[in-house]
């Protein structure tokens, strides 16, 4: 009985040594990218391993202006356990987007750029739609709604002889006697 009491307790002395060695490492890690990204250097930052490490290659790659690859990287956090940095990399892939399809409207490649800026606007109503607080995103919706506003379907107009529509000989009874 006291061996076991014994084993038991050097088991959990064991247990809580390497949670804490685990925890310091994380703490060490997190250090390294802080200070990464005090000193501004994106490259140091994104070699971590953390989501946070590959939000900083993804802000690397948008700033490099290489749209593609910085999309998919920021594609890779929309699952994220981090709630905090899966809503910042689905703004960022929205203003992203955004960006590039103002800069294709400017440049007057209008078939290129409407499919984008309704993708950006698709991108922030679904982030409005899990945080209705984000005002950076409300902010930038509405600069692609004026950009591009949504189609607004045309109120139907009243038929000027309604009896004698399609739908009307559709639905009327069949005569069989003239009047």
């Amino acid at each position: 009985m006291v061996l076991s009491r014994h084993r038991l307790g050097l088991a959990l002395a064991a247990a809580c040594a390497g949670m804490t060695t685990l925890g310091g490492y994380h703490w060490w890690q997190l250090s390294q990218f802080n200070a990464a990204l005090e000193q501004e250097n994106l490259v140091a930052a994104a070699r971590h391993a953390s989501d946070h490490g590959h939000f900083a290659e993804a802000y690397r790659l948008e700033q490099q202006g290489e749209f593609q690859t910085a999309l998919e990287q920021y594609g890779t956090l929309l699952s994220s356990e981090s709630g905090s940095v899966a809503t910042q990399a689905r703004y960022n892939m929205a203003t992203l987007t955004l960006r590039e399809g103002m800069r294709l409207w400017e440049l007057g490649d209008a078939e290129l750029a409407i499919p984008l800026v309704e993708l950006a606007k698709t991108g922030f109503r679904e982030l409005l739609q899990n945080t209705p607080e984000h005002w950076d995103a409300r902010y930038n919706l509405e600069v692609a709604l004026r950009l591009l506003p949504d189609a607004v379907a045309e109120p139907e107009l009243e038929e000027v002889n309604p009896e004698r529509s399609p739908r009307a000989t559709l639905t009327m009874e069949a005569q069989t006697e003239l009047p």
